[in-house]
């Protein structure tokens, strides 16, 4: 919990350093991802917990941060979606996630797609998200790694919210993946050389 409440605080004061922006929602997020490989014939989760903030700039342009760690180990992450708003339910979103993982070394993923959003002036609401194109960038060592993807996923999440007990939201992220060489089994596997990977998204937060 103390990384959540630092990782809220560094999401806050971005916010107010701005006189420009409009920090309109503030929260915790944990993350339960299950890794798409067996480890040693089982299947594993990779958790993480951090804080998150929804920012605006305008009627236009708006900012979704969140910031944390892994909860077995250091892996300091962040991830930023910037939204540009072309009607009040569809969206275009570019994503930049950039995190720390064990063994992995450092890894940035840009991401290209769009979101449509039930009802964007009250709390409750029901979000789908796809963002097929992206541009992976991994370290290891000192080997750079980079390279362009078309991925299909779906994000759908639903938060419902009230005056007095703040938001609270679920998420299902889905991500059809090619199986890579040399891996262990798929915990999901598709058939041929397809796995499907799957994270759970859980939100607690309030609107300001």
């Amino acid at each position: 919990m103390r990384k959540a409440c630092v990782a809220m605080a560094l999401v806050g004061a971005l916010a107010v350093a701005c006189t420009a922006i409009e920090l309109t929602e503030l929260g915790v997020q944990l993350n339960l991802r299950l890794e798409p490989y067996r480890q040693a014939g089982r299947a594993r989760w990779w958790i993480t917990v951090g804080a998150y903030g929804r920012i605006s700039f305008d009627e236009e342009w708006r900012l979704r941060v969140v910031a944390g760690s892994g909860i077995t180990a250091f892996a300091p992450f962040a991830d930023l979606g910037l939204v540009r708003v072309y009607t009040p339910h569809l969206m275009v979103e570019g994503n930049l996630r950039l995190e720390s993982l064990p063994r992995r070394g450092l890894l940035s993923t840009a991401r290209l797609g769009g979101r449509y959003v039930s009802n964007p002036t009250t709390g409750t609401r029901v979000e789908v998200t796809s963002l097929p194109l992206g541009w992976r960038l991994s370290s290891h060592g000192s080997q750079l790694r980079g390279d362009l993807f078309l991925k299909a996923n779906l994000t759908l999440d639903v938060t419902i919210g009230s005056p007095n007990a703040g938001l609270i939201g679920q998420g299902v992220v889905l991500h059809v993946c090619r199986r890579e060489v040399g891996t262990e089994p798929p915990v999901v596997p598709l058939g041929g050389s397809w796995l499907l990977s799957t994270e759970l998204i859980t939100h607690i937060g309030a609107d300001l």
